[in-house]
């Protein structure tokens, strides 16, 4: 079938597909992987093997599966044997797990349908390219279909180190229950024992735990302990949210019954920062634990070849003071644009190339005029369609820097915007990667 350029009128549209696509083939794809191949090896103790034949069992929490009866044929002792004919997989074809960020431990076992006893040193599966295998001399796989123990060959993730992340929340108790209690390391569940956290006893309405990652992860689950001297049940009605720059998802169901502790489900969500909330009453966790693998880190594209405009210009306050490299952020040190109007303004600036835009990170005006900035919007653009806004701008006193993140959108201009007001930037940094989407290249079925 002959390929068709896409409609103008269409491009975005399929663009948003392509980059949909690209979401779910991240999340699912590069998460859950097939076996590509199965190995054993054979005990050189004396009749180690009786002519029976092997196969081998794989099991992550509730997937699992088995290759065929006849998948190693009555191997001998001390042999090492390999199979990657997909034939021979059985059960374990059409199955896929998680080598990566995993919940689970992926375990493995080997079966025997032999009338007697095999020894075995060694068996291992091949996943995303690497071998994983346990070793352990004369293993003894029993007779008559069952198999040996199931052995670990992918631990579990253990928790991300939060110890030293950034933490806070809606109030604190003034005889005690700080904000870091929840990241000490300690799930003791008694609060005399001061490792847990507990908001202020005066407050009322909805109360908040927040914890900053300091990095981009893929976050699977949130694991909460509750408080067990008394008072669990305080914790119902609580929610767990994943946050990435400004978009926030939920994990998990909202906690209906009292337990010791909660797991949350969120779904392998990208954030870079978890909150819990609490509708009402007063907010107590005795220890947070979050599961996850970090994102590859983004750099900064180089600003060299960029060119920058905005609507006006004051003085000689120019668009290119937000790419010159400096983050000084006084208007006296000659390193901040500055518009002349204050009705509709904007900046924008050409990346010179197509880039898979990950965040956007703008410098405020410090000397004076901070909130200049409320409400300003960032948006990426592709040609001169708009493709996505990444996000908007909500003013916090003394907050020098704001992160708007764009979700990897491919774009090759970046655009902030603002109503009502002067538009000020001391520095805007872009973080992305090169990528472009190729629309005459889409096979369009009729």
């Amino acid at each position: 079938m002959e390929t068709q350029e896409i409609p103008e009128d269409r491009e975005e549209s399929y663009q948003d597909m392509l980059l949909e696509n690209e979401r779910m083939y991240q999340l699912y794809c590069l998460n859950n992987v097939a076996i590509e191949s199965f190995r054993i090896e054979i005990s050189t103790r004396a009749y180690a093997n009786t002519g029976g034949n092997l196969r081998i069992g794989v099991r992550q929490g509730e997937n699992s599966c088995e290759t065929v009866e006849e998948t190693f044929v009555e191997p001998e002792e001390g042999e090492e044997m390999t199979e990657d004919n997909k034939a021979k997989f059985g059960s374990c074809r059409n199955k896929w797990f998680q080598p990566n960020f995993n919940k689970h431990p992926l375990e493995i076992r080997v079966l025997s349908d032999s009338g007697d006893d095999a020894y075995i040193n060694r068996a291992a599966i091949k996943i995303g390219g690497v071998w994983r295998e346990w070793v352990s001399v004369d293993v003894k796989v029993n007779r008559h279909g069952e198999g040996a123990e199931w052995r670990a060959v992918i631990d579990p993730v253990d928790p991300i180190d939060i110890s030293n992340c950034l933490v806070s929340q809606s109030s604190t108790r003034s005889l005690g229950g700080e904000a870091e209690r929840a990241i000490d390391g300690n799930t003791n569940g008694y609060f005399d024992n001061g490792s847990c956290t507990h908001t202020s006893t005066t407050s009322s309405g909805p109360q908040w735990w927040k914890v900053d990652l300091a990095a981009d992860y893929k976050v699977f689950k949130v694991v909460i302990y509750n408080r067990m001297d008394c008072c669990g049940d305080r914790l119902i009605g609580a929610q767990v949210f994943a946050l990435s720059g400004q978009a926030e998802k939920q994990c998990g169901e909202t906690l209906t019954y009292n337990r010791d502790h909660v797991e949350f489900d969120c779904d392998y969500v990208i954030a870079d920062q978890i909150r819990v909330d609490l509708p009402d009453g007063m907010l107590t966790l005795c220890e947070v634990e979050v599961y996850g693998g970090e994102m590859p880190k983004y750099h900064r594209i180089d600003s060299d070849d960029m060119w920058a405009s905005q609507s006006s210009t004051y003085s000689n306050e120019l668009a290119g003071r937000a790419i010159d490299g400096n983050t000084a952020n006084r208007r006296s040190q000659n390193s901040c644009t500055h518009t002349e109007g204050s009705g509709y303004q904007w900046w924008k600036v050409d990346l010179a190339a197509d880039y898979k835009v990950h965040k956007v990170v703008i410098y405020n005006r410090m000397d004076c005029c901070e909130d200049r900035l409320d409400g300003a919007q960032v948006e990426a653009s592709y040609g001169n369609n708009l493709v996505k806004l990444c996000g908007q701008i909500d003013y916090e006193s003394r907050k020098g820097t704001y992160t708007i993140k764009c979700g990897d959108t491919i774009a090759d201009r970046i655009r902030i915007i603002q109503y009502g007001q002067f538009l000020t930037l001391c520095e805007v940094e872009v973080y992305g990667e090169k990528g472009k989407l190729e629309f005459n290249h889409l096979i369009i079925k009729p």
